[in-house]
């Protein structure tokens, strides 16, 4: 018997997230930026319902921008588009983190920190002073992503840090003047993973960019956390008892179908189980099923000469793998007996691996036109599904 399995793959929702910058090498309007205020503030939305610009599109700084032109200081100019967030994030605690960058001077210039870490203003000290109004969103990205990793490696303090959704205001206040790196760290629902990308902010922003009707600087600046989106994956045990066995038969197969869905995700698979003497047997399919997936097991197979005693099909959900509960996997159990007939039996199982290529899946690259390399094929051949490579086995057996 040869079964071929097949697997749907979430691909994770992910929102490009544009760099939040304002930056002016004259300050427009009737006067400059306040730079000794202490009193600046950025608070946080969560996205569930924002406008994002489209990637690589300009961002304009607020002060080299043109009085009556569109755009936002916190999201970046034009190309208007509906983004639909994740309605759960605004009941999970997230825990953003800000670093200071740089100062600012009156005239909207970028400049070192005058107290404090300058770690980040020396990593993006060029970056910084060739800004300008054709500075690119992905430019402003890859100036953020530098400055995380400048974090990271040097184990680097905010110097402020608040919970989200804690009750205490999506806000961090008192702040001085200058451009910030905002940084939120990863969260967990039952389901999802949500990860954000991190970006630069500037304090003070401009109000005409935000109404169309002012130039006035702005110090309480409101932008929005864009998160993406990826499954959790949880366990299935599939669990066998064999009350009686026939040794004279030789070995005893039972085969089990193995289907899940969540949403767009379709999961298919086979497995078997052989016993050699009667006792109890369990396979686990670990971390293949996305969490909160509804799952049926059906026993197609019970062997030549037994029968399921049990419910022949069973229905489960997945639950995410958490270090710190474990034993929660989902599981079903079947029973079976020798039913008192002299038929022999045995199965093969085909387990089939997709290899991707390096990159990404095989085709025809977009930016070169050249062709990227193919995936490979290959399989596993087994009698047994719990000889198979990588496959979690719990083996307990009760002999009579």
């Amino acid at each position: 018997m040869v079964k071929k399995r097949s697997i749907g793959v979430a691909l994770a929702v992910v929102f490009a997230l544009l760099a939040l910058t304002i930056r002016t090498d004259v300050a427009h309007g009737a006067i400059g930026i306040e730079t000794e205020r202490t009193d600046c503030s950025i608070s946080f939305d969560l996205a569930v319902d924002a406008q994002k610009p489209q990637p690589g599109e300009e961002q304009k700084p607020g002060g080299e921008q043109k009085p009556g032109e569109s755009g936002d200081p916190t999201t970046g100019d034009g190309g208007e588009q509906e983004l639909t967030g994740f309605v759960e994030l605004e009941k999970l605690l997230i825990e953003v983190e800000l670093y200071k960058v740089a100062d600012v001077n009156v005239s909207g210039k970028y400049i070192e920190p005058k107290t404090g870490d300058t770690s980040l203003y020396g990593a993006l000290k060029s970056e910084l002073a060739g800004v300008s109004s054709e500075t690119k969103a992905a430019q402003w990205l890859e100036m953020a992503e530098t400055a995380m990793k400048q974090v990271e490696e040097g184990k680097l303090s905010p110097v402020k840090t608040a919970t989200l959704n804690s009750g205490n205001g999506n806000e961090i206040t008192n702040l001085s003047t200058g451009l910030y790196l905002v940084a939120a760290k990863e969260v967990q629902s039952p389901e999802y993973i949500y990860r954000f990308t991190p970006y630069l902010v500037s304090l003070p922003g401009n109000d005409y960019q935000q109404e169309g009707d002012s130039d006035a600087w702005i110090y309480q600046v409101r932008v929005s956390l864009k998160p993406s989106q990826e499954n959790r994956y949880g366990d299935l045990e599939i669990t066998k008892t064999l009350n009686s066995y026939n040794a004279t038969l030789g070995g005893a197969t039972f085969i089990f179908q193995v289907d899940a869905k969540k949403d767009d995700i379709v999961f298919s698979d086979v497995v078997s189980i052989v016993f050699d003497q009667p006792g109890t047997r369990t396979v686990k399919l670990a971390e293949r099923i996305p969490a909160g997936a509804t799952v049926t097991v059906k026993e197609v197979y019970s062997g030549a000469s037994y029968e399921v005693v049990s419910d022949p099909e069973k229905t489960t959900t997945i639950v995410a793998n958490d270090p710190d509960h474990p034993g929660a996997a989902a599981s079903v159990d079947f029973t079976n007996d020798y039913d008192e007939r002299l038929n022999g039996g045995t199965s093969v199982v085909n387990h089939f691996i997709y290899t991707e290529p390096e990159g990404g899946d095989a085709g025809t690259d977009s930016g070169s036109g050249a062709q990227t390399p193919e995936g490979v094929w290959d399989y596993e051949q087994l009698k047994d599904s719990t000889q198979e490579t990588g496959r979690a086995v719990e083996h307990e057996e009760n002999a009579e």
